[in-house]
């Protein structure tokens, strides 16, 4: 498992966080919290709809290229069901997000592609909180619509994109979980979406098929499959501002074609005729502003960032100590440094961080004080 990340508009902001957030997840408030009567199902995801998987209704084309959920944490629906909503007067941190997945491979040639997206409200074209009073092109479905870019099959000016390459290593027929860090502060009355996009990185045919379930009969042509999971009301249980759901990308998403009934269209989840369906994308949130004001740090900054050596963590105390930690920590939440901090004093601090032999990518600078616990975005660009 290889990542990699391309940020086309990458903040570098400053964060203070609680050294525990509250997962935000709308499908299982529903399902579980709340108890409406929602199913929970599997998603294959493809590109391209001339592939087929096995259905409950029978053998049909794929019809999600990729699968995508907007979280508004101010929402009613949490207030209600879940315990630390965030207060609606101050802005919030998406610490990292989480979503389950299966992936089979049953082509040993080249490597398949993931891409995993953050979009801001302010990334959005159009964003329809209320169901059914969206745009009558889409049905009148609630969605965030992005923009997308078909030469390069993502969306389009996302405020944080990873990439990973999977390989045998990712494999996994039992039910995973993928998180990955992200570390970005959203202002009062903004929301966060994010979406995962499956490119396939080996050869297919029309009538392929991804489903590694369906054996009756065997598939002549079992293609590599990549599985993740939503939740579907069918109940249209739902008032307005409770729902933010698939996200939509305008504009052609396969290869600028329309046949199968893509209509140059991407629908990585959304709200269909029948229902509406919620990624399984859980969000970590927490709230920044409110713990700032009350901190012993003030003025976390990383000077210069991005940055190739040489690069400070600069900071002020209101009270000294010499009980402090540094932690260096890749996209993928593995630990790359250590270093322990001592004789931190009242006012100015910069310590030098050990960057010199990390390679290209973002990293997160986290600075332990016992009690209070911060998280810096890094860039590394040699």
């Amino acid at each position: 498992m290889k990542k990699a990340l391309i940020s086309l508009s990458l903040l570098a902001v400053s964060f203070a966080q609680a050294q525990t957030g509250v997962w935000y997840n709308y499908g299982e408030v529903l399902k579980y919290d709340i108890g409406f009567n929602t199913g929970y199902y599997r998603s294959h995801i493809f590109p391209d709809s001339t592939v087929i998987v096995d259905y409950s209704s029978g053998l049909g084309s794929v019809w999600m290229h990729s699968l995508g959920q907007v979280m508004d944490p101010y929402s009613d629906i949490f207030d209600n069901s879940m315990a630390g909503a965030v207060d609606p007067s101050i802005g919030y941190t998406v610490d990292s997000i989480n979503f389950p997945y299966r992936y089979f491979r049953h082509q040993t040639g080249a490597p398949d592609t993931l891409i995993i997206q953050f979009f801001k409200q302010a990334n959005f074209v159009n964003l329809y909180e209320d169901p059914w009073a969206g745009d009558p092109t889409y049905g009148g479905r609630s969605y965030a619509r992005v923009s997308y870019d078909s030469t390069l099959r993502r969306g389009d000016n996302p405020l944080l994109e990873i990439v990973e390459i999977l390989d045998f290593n990712d494999t996994s027929s039992v039910w995973q979980t993928k998180k990955y860090a992200f570390g970005e502060t959203i202002g009062v009355g903004e929301v966060i979406g994010a979406s995962v996009t499956y490119i396939p990185g080996n050869p297919y045919n029309t009538g392929d098929t991804l489903d590694t379930y369906f054996n009756n009969p065997t598939p002549t042509n079992q293609i590599n499959d990549f599985i993740i999971y939503y939740f579907f009301d069918d109940l249209f249980v739902h008032t307005t501002g409770s729902y933010n759901h698939g996200i939509i990308a305008s504009h052609a998403a396969r290869y600028e074609d329309n046949s199968n009934f893509w209509d140059k269209q991407y629908w990585p989840g959304i709200a269909s005729s029948n229902g509406i369906y919620h990624a399984d994308i859980g969000f970590k949130i927490s709230s920044a502003t409110a713990i700032e004001e009350s901190s012993n740090i003030h003025s976390l900054a990383i000077i210069p960032n991005p940055a190739s050596s040489n690069t400070l963590l600069s900071f002020n105390l209101t009270n000294p100590t010499n009980n402090g930690e540094l932690t260096i920590y890749d996209i993928s939440g593995k630990k790359i440094n250590e270093l322990k901090l001592q004789n931190l004093v009242y006012g100015k601090n910069n310590i030098q961080l050990p960057v010199k032999e990390l390679k290209n990518g973002l990293y997160f600078i986290t600075l332990n004080l016992g009690s209070e616990f911060y998280t810096k975005q890094l860039v590394i660009s040699q």
